[in-house]
């Protein structure tokens, strides 16, 4: 009863401490947060908007599944979310990667422009995705997300702005 559990729409570390409920972000962000009190070379890893945490020093690499209380899981699991068959030729480098500290914090952005979005906070949200853009200039997301706000408040020059850059970045 006092485990702590999984739930998509709990996205902050907060969530975990406030409701004991978290998603992928949460959690990954606890283990982040702890290891670097430790000094272990964690690091965000990510593929295709799912976050988890790799330990990578110069001798072992590990994928930690912080949503199912720290099982290591291989790159095939991570592969087969995806959809992939293991050792596809699909790119494992773009779908599958160690995130960047500024990379992270875009994602973290990312979702609570989105929490925003979703509570008809728009002004709040287009800040968030612009701060998120201004840390990750390559991330698509961000772009097609503040691109729809734009759309559906009649900003339709700037709508298709970033709806292009996003095109640019990921034409899937």
């Amino acid at each position: 009863a006092n485990q702590v559990q999984y739930k998509t729409n709990k996205h902050f570390i907060n969530d975990i401490f406030d409701d004991r409920e978290g998603n992928c972000m949460a959690f990954a962000c606890l283990y982040l947060a702890v290891g670097q009190r430790l000094d272990l070379p964690l690091k965000a890893a990510s593929v295709s908007g799912y976050v988890f945490v790799r330990y990578q020093d110069s001798q072992t690499t590990l994928n930690i599944e912080t949503t199912a209380q720290g099982q290591i899981r291989d790159n095939t699991f991570y592969e087969q979310m995806l959809g992939q068959s293991p050792g596809s030729t699909i790119s494992k480098v773009k779908q599958l990667r160690v995130l960047t500290t500024r990379q992270l914090l875009c994602k973290l952005l990312l979702t609570r422009g989105l929490v925003h979005r979703r509570r008809q906070q728009y002004a709040r949200a287009i800040d968030d995705f612009h701060l998120a853009i201004e840390l990750d200039r390559d991330y698509p997301g961000a772009y097609n997300n503040r691109g729809s706000i734009y759309a559906e408040s009649g900003q339709y020059d700037k709508a298709i702005i970033d709806f292009n850059r996003a095109i640019t970045l990921d034409p899937h």
